[in-house]
């Protein structure tokens, strides 16, 4: 016999406390260098924490992984996260060499780069996109859905504030909430999937493979770069789709040939460039009459 749906208030307690145990795991585990044990162990807790989380929200066991964004990986978007993640790393190399910086990579790079992919990557993805965004998405369009987890990225930010300073608390808070847009459409192009947003997010973190004894115009490189590159993602929609996923937000009607539908069905990799992802609020049917906006 089936248990009933949880109500809406169930599900935003449900929402609430998976996020908040998921961000206790990633700050548990994390270390200023990532490691493979640790990352491996934040990425093992934060899964089985958000597996939980899904299941107390009414999905079954068996959907639990895809609900997620454990599905299949779509190809051209998996491609297009990593031509951009090289693009950031060359952004890196060639501007360090630029303001005359010399960079060393650590001897233990690839137990770093493991770490990196691992933490910043998987377990990091699992929580902002799989879980969070994800959750927001069901009930609110793709701009409604990212504004909705900005407070929630300046919550686990904050405590930088204090232990860095505030300004680096403020930079690192900008450009969380900056690349969470094209880390957000990521995972909408890949058919709700966390691989391209994760492949990104830890080539982003690729920095962290160079000794900490560079200047500070190489952390203000950093910085710069972690905002501005990733945002490259969008250039093949500016291309394909003529614009119109920055007014699709505004729920203007669409012009010319159908477009794709906006929630894909399992199994649908989205690797046709030329269908277009709607970035408009799902479907009233699908929200259980949630309100329009999150």
């Amino acid at each position: 016999m089936n248990s009933p749906a949880p109500s809406a208030k169930q599900q935003i307690v449900v929402f609430g406390a998976t996020f908040l145990v998921a961000w206790w795991l990633l700050d548990s585990f994390g270390t200023p260098v990532p490691r493979p044990g640790s990352a491996a162990a934040a990425l093992v807790a934060t899964a089985s924490a958000l597996a939980l989380g899904q299941r107390a929200a009414g999905t079954p066991w068996a959907q639990v992984p895809a609900a997620l964004g454990l599905r299949r990986p779509a190809a051209q978007t998996v491609a297009l996260a990593s031509l951009v993640g090289g693009i950031y790393v060359t952004v890196l190399l060639l501007g360090a060499k630029g303001i005359v910086v010399t960079l060393e990579v650590c001897e233990n790079w690839l137990p770093v780069l493991l770490g990196v992919l691992l933490f910043h990557g998987l377990a990091e993805e699992l929580v902002w996109r799989g879980y969070v965004f994800a959750r927001l998405r069901d009930h609110c369009s793709f701009a409604a859905a990212v504004w909705s987890s900005v407070p929630l990225i300046a919550l686990t930010h904050t405590p930088m504030v204090f232990t860095d300073g505030w300004l680096v608390g403020t930079l690192a808070t900008l450009t969380a909430a900056i690349t969470c847009w094209p880390l957000a459409y990521l995972w909408e192009r890949g058919g709700h999937t966390v691989w391209a947003s994760a492949l990104l997010h830890a080539m982003i973190g690729t920095w962290q493979l160079f000794e900490r004894s560079y200047p500070l115009s190489f952390s203000v490189l950093v910085m710069i770069a972690s905002i501005t590159v990733p945002l490259l993602v969008f250039i093949p929609a500016l291309r394909h789709h003529r614009h119109r996923w920055i007014l699709a937000h505004w729920n203007l009607p669409a012009i010319g040939r159908p477009v794709a539908t906006t929630h894909p069905q399992e199994g649908n990799d989205m690797n046709d460039w030329s269908s277009e992802v709607v970035l408009t609020r799902a479907p009233r049917s699908r929200r259980g009459g949630v309100g329009d906006d999150c």
